[in-house]
């Protein structure tokens, strides 16, 4: 559930970094049993007080389509629709931050996942196509 054991100034809650949420959800949606996996999503999304982890949208997301991907192979379809309005909360906190006029979406490299690159870092704000496909695939999620 999360990349590291010390302790990170850019860590949420637990010491969880949000930037692997999706590879996590994938990974473990072939978990026989289904508590593991639930917790982390639950955590994600509703163990900050109830509500989700405050750094949660730090680096790209492409959880909606995860947790899709996930009902895909168990067919739990309780679970899918109990997170659906936490997955549109969150789709909508990223149209709210990182949404260009043109209506594609902007990200920094590091933001991304990609850690620094020719594209020009971690404060440049480029409408990369890593997020508007992670978003184009929560959308259809």
């Amino acid at each position: 559930m999360t990349e590291f054991l010390v302790n990170r100034s850019y860590a949420d809650k637990y010491n969880l970094i949000a930037c692997a949420i999706g590879h996590h959800i994938y990974e473990s949606r072939w978990l026989r049993n289904p508590v593991y996996l639930d917790q982390i999503i639950h955590t994600w999304y509703r163990g900050n007080e109830g509500g989700p982890m405050k750094k949660m949208n730090k680096f790209s997301s492409w959880n909606a389509d995860a947790v899709y991907g996930r009902y895909l192979v168990d067919g739990n379809k309780a679970f899918l629709l109990d997170m659906t309005p936490d997955l549109e909360k969150e789709y909508a906190r990223w149209e709210s931050t990182n949404r260009l006029s043109n209506g594609l979406y902007w990200q920094g490299d590091v933001q991304d996942g990609m850690e620094e690159s020719i594209s020009g870092g971690r404060h440049k704000r480029y409408a990369r196509p890593t997020i508007n496909s992670y978003m184009y695939g929560n959308a259809k999620a």
